[in-house]
Order: structure tokens, then C-alpha cells, then sequence
């Protein structure tokens, strides 16, 4: 039966090539169906070190964050309304845009991702989930001063 032995002496652990494989498709799946899983899904799935494993096996596809790896294209959403937000002198808050399991830490890092974030003369990024243009701010302010 071929496997991979994992640990040393007693404590080594027998691990079967098809369970193995069984991981890595529920794991790819999951991915490509939902954008992103979560560190505690893939333990849950009996994948130790899951933020390590999941850089390796998805590689490009993602992002390593604090609690979970996201997917560029989920990433590229996110960009794509912030564009929209900039293009329009409107602002948008991007945690509803993305699963609800991931953290404000997640959120925010997804926001420092985005290309539209991190040009300062168009937007700002407020409370690292809002991303305000440059010229929704200006009206405030002309706003407030009138």
C-alpha cells in the first residue's frame, strides 16, 4: 500500500497515497468553488500546517492571509469595485464584497492587495475596509465648509 511516513520512531504516523490525494482534491475544490478556504476548514480536513500547504499546493492561484488563502480572482473583485468606487468620486466598504468567514485583519490585507488602494492620489483607505476617492472626500469637505 503506498504511502509517506510522517514523525519519527513511535510517534510516526502512516499516511495513505490516496488519502493524501483525497485531501489535495477536496482541498482544490473547495478553492475553486468558494475563493478561498480557511486555515481551520483545511485542519478540519486533516491537513497539518494548512497556511504552509496551501501556499504549495495552489502556489500563484492565491494569497497566503492571517486565517485563511484567498484567490487572486477574488482579490481582482474586490480591485474592481474599488475602480469603481475611484471612477465614480464614491467610496465602498469591501468586507460585504468578500466571505463572511474572513477576519477584519483578512479584509484589510485583501484591501492592501488591490492596485486601486495603493495609489494615494486617487483614494484613501479608511478603517482598512473602506476605500474612499480622493474626490468624494474633496466634496465632503467643500460640503462641510459651505
Amino acid at each position: 500500500l503506498r504511502g509517506s511516513l510522517s514523525g519519527r520512531g513511535m510517534r510516526a504516523t502512516y499516511i495513505p497515497a490516496t488519502f493524501a490525494a483525497a485531501q489535495v482534491t477536496g482541498v482544490r475544490q473547495f478553492f475553486a468553488q468558494n475563493g478561498y478556504v480557511e486555515y481551520v476548514q483545511a485542519e478540519k480536513m486533516m491537513i497539518e500546517k494548512p497556511k504552509t500547504f496551501l501556499s504549495k499546493e495552489l502556489g500563484a492561484k492565491g494569497h497566503a492571509l492571517k486565517s485563511c488563502y484567498v484567490s487572486q480572482n477574488l482579490v481582482d473583485q474586490v480591485d474592481a469595485s474599488c475602480e469603481e468606487a475611484v471612477g465614480t468620486d464614491s467610496w465602498v466598504c469591501c468586507t460585504p464584497l468578500l466571505p463572511s468567514g474572513m477576519t477584519p485583519t483578512d479584509v484589510a490585507s485583501v484591501v492592501a492587495l488591490c492596485e486601486c488602494a495603493k495609489d494615494a492620489k486617487k483614494a484613501v483607505v479608511m478603517n482598512d475596509c473602506y476605500v474612499v476617492s480622493r474626490g468624494f472626500l474633496q466634496r465632503c469637505v467643500e460640503h462641510v465648509q459651505a
